[in-house]
Formats: structure tokens, C-alpha cells, sequence
């Protein structure tokens, strides 16, 4: 059963906004016009044979088996004619008053399933192009905005399967480029890289993994040559430097990348290199001063490594860094660690150290951790001051 637009879509729209203009307030009236503008939007969005399904409807259709036969003859039917095009517009107009647009619609999303597994093609290319314009017609009504949806999305899937080609073509294009040249292609990368669209990068980051080894050497020593040669190829060398597992340019790059690159790198160390190389480049970020707090978090994974807990204990007195040490620190079960924070908190002169020493006693876990805080509290004003805070931080103090 399904239900026209024209009778239910302008019903639907007055009868939700005659129920909203009942509240009195001027900010509520504007947001009542805003809507019922926006209704009459999507109302006049929807072409003239548009139709308003039930989930009911919807779910009858996938339990009938006559569609998969008749999807699958349609789909076969596409393949094998002589003019695909003919063919589509002869169905189409076929079956606008002989077919449930529901079914109709369906096997054009099954065909535009099929073809996202075939390779670029003119033909497949002008059937894309069709489904990214064609006019919906079966709708449902959405269970959270209460708008009526696409039931198949034919735009979107039709725009999804262009990205695949497009990611595909950026794989072979950039796989011949780095054979025909490695290092030309990352000078001409340095110009293009921002403007890449997204399926551009993804063909490009999966084109990595098939060059050569004598390429990669090639790369990993032009980048080690300089640091400016580095510059504009972030994004690339984050991955690149993942994917060769280079721990010379792994920490060459550390010191060099932007922000975003240089953690992304930091972020993804782990499932490439082995722990102690980890723990060092974390420790080498506090060195050289670069995404302190950042590596700082990442720190509290290898709290069973004595140098990284001894780090973490300094930086804990400094202001800069006490906030993020101290969550690290929170997770540890080192009772020498609580004891070396106890010492800390009445030697610091600092109220933002001692707040987060009290946040980092009262967030771990141990019993230790429990006894250290109560004896902080009840031998040390500011110990009360900074349990004052964090009560108003957890939202108990009234």
C-alpha cells in the first residue's frame, strides 16, 4: 500500500504546523515559520509521482521473492544489450504505469550494486550519470527528523561508485609515476597534494605499497637528504614513512611534520614499530618540545616502563604539562609512583600541581592511591583547596 504525495505530504505539513503555532512565544513562532518554510521546501522537492511509503510496505517488499528474479533478468538485461542507454530509457518508460515504483527503484540500485564491481566503462559511465539526476519517486518518512527520505538512495550510491573509479584511476596513475620517476612525482606531489580530492588520496596512500623496492630507497634517501625536501609532502610522508617502516626517517619526520601529520604518525607507531622504539620517540617529543601533550597521552600505555613513569612524574611539575601527565598517571599501579606524587604535591609551591596530583590520587584505582589522598587532605589547607575544585569539577559541590 502506498500513499500520494498530494495526499499526504501538504496534510502532514499543516497538520504538524497548526499543532506547533499553538505555543506563544516570539522566538517559538519564528522557529515555527522557519519550519513550515522548510516542509514546503521538501514538499515541493518531491516530483509529481512521488510516493510516501510505510515501513510496512517497505518490508513486504523485501520478503517477496519475485523481485530478486525480477532484479536480476533487469540487471543481465543491461549487460547484454546492444544499446544500454536504449535499454534503460526503454524501462524507465515502460514501466512508469505498469510497475510499482518501489520495485522499479530497487533494481536500479541492485544494477548501480553490480556495476560498482566493474571497471570504468563509457557505457556504465552514462548510466552513472543518469542515476545522479534521476528524480526519486519512493520515499519514507524519517524516524528521528519525520522528512521524507529517499528509500534508495540512487544519487548517493551513483556518486560512490564514481569515487571508486576515481580512486582506481589515481592507483594506476600514481603507480606508473613512481616507476617511471620516483622522485619527479614527489616534486610534482609537493603543487597537487593539497587540491587531491579523496579518492585521489586514497588511490595515491594504496599506490605506496606497490613501488619498488629500488624506488623506495631512492625516496627514503631523498627525504633523509634534506628537510626541506619534507616541506608541502606531509600528509604523503606520514604514510609513506608507516608503510617502509624506516626508523631513521620515522624520527626524522617526528621532528619535522606539521601538527596534524606528525601526530597522526605518533598516533599510529604502535602497529608498525616495536615498543621500545615507541617509548623512545614518545620521550623524544618532551625533548624536542613538539606535540608534547599529545605524546604525553599516548605515554599511559607504557606505564610499566620505568623512564616513562620517571617522565611523567617530572612533567607532573610543570604547569604546562600537569594537567595531561596527571591523567596518564591516573592508570598506573606503581605504589612508588603515588608515593613519589605524595612527596611531589608538598614540595610544589604550584595550586594547578597540586589540583592535579589530587585529580591523579582520586582517578586511580589503587588502595594506596585512596590512603595517599586522605592524608593529603587532612594535613594540607591547599589539599583542602584543590578537593574544593575537584568537588566543583565532578559537579558535587552545591
Amino acid at each position: 500500500m502506498y500513499y500520494s504525495r498530494n495526499k499526504v505530504n501538504y496534510l502532514w505539513m499543516f497538520e504538524n504546523t497548526n499543532a506547533i503555532v499553538y505555543y506563544q512565544s516570539n522566538s517559538l513562532q519564528v522557529q515555527v515559520m522557519r519550519y513550515s518554510i522548510f516542509l514546503f521546501l521538501i514538499v515541493l522537492s518531491l516530483n509529481s509521482s512521488a510516493r510516501i511509503y510505510s515501513q510496512y510496505d517497505i518490508d513486504d517488499l523485501n520478503q517477496g521473492s519475485g523481485k530478486e528474479l525480477l532484479s536480476k533478468t533487469f540487471v543481465v538485461g543491461f549487460f547484454t544489450a546492444k544499446d544500454s542507454e536504449k535499454y534503460i530509457e526503454g524501462y524507465l518508460q515502460n514501466s512508469k504505469n505498469k510497475q510499482n515504483p518501489i520495485v522499479l527503484e530497487y533494481q536500479l540500485y541492485q544494477l548501480l550494486n553490480e556495476i560498482s564491481y566493474q571497471t570504468k566503462q563509457d557505457f556504465l559511465q552514462r548510466f552513472v550519470d543518469q542515476m545522479k539526476v534521476y528524480k526519486a519517486q519512493t520515499f519514507k518518512i524519517h524516524d528521528e527528523g519525520r522528512v521524507p527520505v529517499a528509500i534508495y538512495n540512487l544519487h548517493t550510491r551513483a556518486k560512490g561508485i564514481e569515487n571508486i573509479w576515481s580512486a582506481s584511476d589515481a592507483l594506476v596513475y600514481y603507480q606508473r609515476s613512481f616507476a617511471k620517476g620516483s622522485i619527479a612525482t614527489l616534486l610534482s606531489l609537493k603543487d597537487s597534494l593539497p587540491s587531491l580530492k579523496q579518492p585521489e588520496w586514497f588511490g595515491l596512500k594504496k599506490s605506496i605499497q606497490t613501488i619498488s623496492q629500488e624506488d623506495t630507497d631512492l625516496i627514503t634517501g631523498y627525504l633523509l637528504d634534506d628537510r626541506e625536501n619534507l616541506i608541502g609532502l606531509d600528509k604523503f610522508v606520514s604514510r609513506y614513512t608507516l608503510l617502509v617502516q624506516d626508523e631513521v626517517l620515522t624520527e626524522f619526520a617526528l621532528r619535522i611534520l606539521d601538527k596534524s601529520n606528525s601526530e597522526y604518525l605518533l598516533r599510529n607507531l604502535k602497529n608498525n614499530f616495536g615498543q621500545s622504539f615507541v617509548k623512545r620517540q614518545l620521550l623524544n617529543m618532551i625533548e624536542y618540545k613538539r606535540n608534547e601533550n599529545f605524546a604525553i597521552s599516548l605515554m599511559a600505555e607504557y606505564l610499566n616502563d620505568h623512564e616513562i613513569e620517571k617522565t611523567l612524574v617530572s612533567l607532573l611539575e610543570n604547569d604546562k604539562y600537569s594537567k595531561q601527565a596527571a591523567m596518564a598517571l591516573a592508570q598506573t599501579v606503581n605504589n612508588q609512583v603515588i608515593g613519589d606524587v605524595e612527596t611531589l604535591f608538598f614540595k610544589s609551591s604550584s595550586e594547578m600541581v597540586k589540583r592535579q596530583i589530587i585529580f591523579m590520587l582520586k582517578m586511580n584505582q589503587m588502595d594506596s592511591s585512596q590512603v595517599v589522598l586522605e592524608r593529603i587532605l587532612r594535613n594540607s589547607e591547599k589539599g583542602l583547596k584543590a578537593s574544593k575544585w575537584l568537588q566543583s569539577f565532578q559537579g558535587e559541590r552545591k
